[in-house]
């Protein structure tokens, strides 16, 4: 896999930029084993951690979010921060740059389907993912004007 470059014309304050910088504590199942999959439990609080920072958006009104890897729990992790980007409480210019748990091909498929998806760059295609492996990726969500 490579790195695709994407132009963006953004405009952030040239004085300061407001971030936050989320650590969530993650619970991985045991035995350890790619992909690396997390408890039940806390995939369930992670999306409630996307959901906090978001409730709490208006207090800080950052202009950048950093999820770490693994913070975003799969496409439903990835979707939950895309429908509160889109809502009026999050204001423009916001960027969300967040680690997505690995992701099954099918999985991969579903991510790079949704809607508003930059062009995917043809090496980093899903049908180039053999099945029984997995992908571990970021994901940017860019909120402006």
């Amino acid at each position: 896999m490579l790195v695709s470059e994407q132009q963006i014309d953004l405009k952030l304050p040239s004085v300061s930029v407001k971030m936050l910088i989320v650590q969530p504590h993650l619970d991985f199942q045991i035995p350890l084993q790619e992909p690396f999959p997390v408890r039940p439990e806390c995939r369930d609080r992670l999306i409630k951690v996307v959901d906090n920072v978001f409730s709490s958006y208006g207090t800080f009104s950052p202009q950048l979010i950093l999820f770490p890897e693994f913070a975003l729990p799969g496409v439903e992790g990835v979707e939950r921060v895309a429908g509160h980007m889109l809502s009026n409480e999050v204001a423009s210019p916001t960027v969300v740059i967040g680690g997505v748990l690995g992701l099954s091909k099918l999985e991969y498929e579903r991510l790079c389907a949704l809607p508003n998806v930059a062009n995917i760059d043809p090496l980093n295609a899903p049908d180039r993912i053999a099945d029984g492996e997995w992908v571990n990726t970021w994901v940017t969500f860019i909120k402006d004007n």
